[in-house]
């Protein structure tokens, strides 16, 4: 009798389990049928985030100088700015005796008459006086099984590894750089203190989320472009780089006051940092307040005196229309890539992170709520299992915003919700099911009893 009573049970325990492994390895197997909805669901949430006045804020070290169309057609050049005139904005910023200074822009010799040649003279005389600019360069990220071809670079891996001591790449979790496609014009790279890879890598659904922090380069670890204008900001060395895992990066000694500690960088899984993005309404209230400072290229070249940026990090990008320089965001739809880097500064100075959560954690929940479906099951009626498993659920999605909204913890949410949600659905039509069974079953006992002999 005892056999009989266990059997449904087990098998309401043993079915629930297996729908559950089986749901949970066909998302493992194949993430493209939950990817796309993630990354909405992580849209939604910044969006939640800011409306409720809960976002991170920009660093008041950072300063932005840009190049808009507002500064190229008051300087009467509407389409290509003289070289005549990024060297006075170079001098405007460094007479200014910023910490470190970077441009995001990738300056080739175009020389078309004897101003644009005294221009680029005066430019690399204006970079050569500081001797303080990180330039940028392009990249190409592929297979580890296609190497960098170092003669067609090896000039410029020269120049790399002797303005600093790069470490050790080690065994990956970073993307490889297979290809250098484009740099500055070598007499500007001439005079730098620096150099950083400015790619960006966007979702499959075309917005910027993350950016490749760091990457290897013919065995080596180097530093995205912003990375690199924070560590010449405060004095950082990259040797004392680790990446420990492809979801974390250290940095070892990290200035902390008047002591050192280690912060600890979170990564996607792929050497990418998620960008704690704030909406553009608050970095505008920001600037208003004189929280972060933002400076158009003209109206600072009219300046009579250079600004005071002591104590600051200043950023030079081209906004233009021209450039094309902007990625579309989970926010505000399209922002310009230097402002970006200025977030992801902020991020790391701030010590504001979106932390990802998933792997092994997402089995743990999993296992968590479902056993508390299967102990639920097997205790109470299938109305009242159903009106709990929904309250569950629902339960669980409040706190999966909430974390995200407080914490910067990003738990996956589908890759938990929906294992979870076809083991409450088979658990509930089981139990549904044996009820009626059940129900039949006395009704046919209670019936032979009052029938007559």
């Amino acid at each position: 009798m005892q056999h009989k009573k266990s059997q449904p049970l087990n098998l309401l325990l043993v079915g629930g389990t297996i729908i559950t492994i089986i749901t949970l390895a066909s998302i493992w197997i194949f993430p493209v049928l939950t990817h796309h909805f993630e990354l909405k669901i992580m849209d939604l949430k910044f969006n939640m985030r800011s409306s409720l006045e809960k976002e991170p804020e920009m660093s008041s070290d950072i300063v932005l100088v840009v190049l808009d169309d507002e500064s190229k057609i008051s300087s009467g050049f509407k389409y290509i700015w003289p070289y005549e005139y990024y060297a006075e904005t170079v001098k405007k910023i460094t007479d200014g005796k910023p910490t470190s200074f970077a441009m995001d822009i990738i300056l080739t010799k175009i020389i078309t008459c004897t101003v644009d040649s005294m221009g680029w003279a005066s430019l690399v005389d204006e970079l050569s006086e500081s001797y303080m600019a990180i330039n940028p360069y392009m990249v190409k990220f592929g297979d580890v099984k296609e190497p960098l071809e170092i003669n067609a670079h090896r000039k410029f891996l020269n120049e790399l590894t002797t303005l600093e001591q790069l470490p050790n790449a080690g065994k990956g979790g970073m993307q490889h750089v297979k290809n250098i496609t484009y740099k500055t014009h070598s007499d500007i790279q001439d005079v730098s203190s620096g150099m950083g890879f400015v790619n960006i890598e966007v979702d499959g659904d075309g917005v910027l989320r993350r950016l490749p922090i760091v990457a290897e380069l013919n065995g080596m670890v180097v530093p995205h472009f912003f990375l690199k204008l924070l560590f010449e900001h405060i004095g950082y060395k990259i040797s004392n780089i680790e990446l420990a895992s492809p979801y974390k990066l250290l940095l070892h000694k990290f200035p902390d006051g008047d002591d050192v500690k280690t912060l600890e960088i979170p990564l996607d899984g792929n050497g990418n940092m998620l960008i704690n993005y704030m909406s553009f309404d608050k970095i505008q209230y920001q600037q208003k307040k004189g929280e972060f400072y933002y400076y158009s290229a003209w109206p600072l070249i009219q300046h009579r005196k250079a600004l005071n940026f002591q104590g600051k990090t200043v950023l030079f990008g081209d906004n233009s229309l021209s450039a094309r320089d902007s990625s579309p965001t989970p926010l505000d739809g399209e922002l310009h890539n230097p402002l970006i880097f200025c977030i992801a500064m902020s991020n790391i100075i701030n010590e504001s992170f979106i932390k990802p959560i998933a792997g092994l954690a997402t089995i743990y929940q999993i296992i968590f709520l479902v056993t508390i479906l299967l102990i639920c099951a097997t205790r109470i009626k299938a109305f009242e299992f159903g009106l709990l498993s929904i309250g569950i659920l629902i339960l669980y999605i409040c706190i999966n915003f909430i974390l995200f909204i407080n914490n910067g913890l990003q738990v996956q949410l589908l890759n938990v919700l929906i294992p979870v949600l076809t083991a409450a659905s088979y658990l509930l039509i089981y139990s549904v099911y044996h009820s009626q069974v059940k129900m039949g079953v006395l009704e046919g006992s209670l019936q032979s009893y009052l029938s007559p002999h």
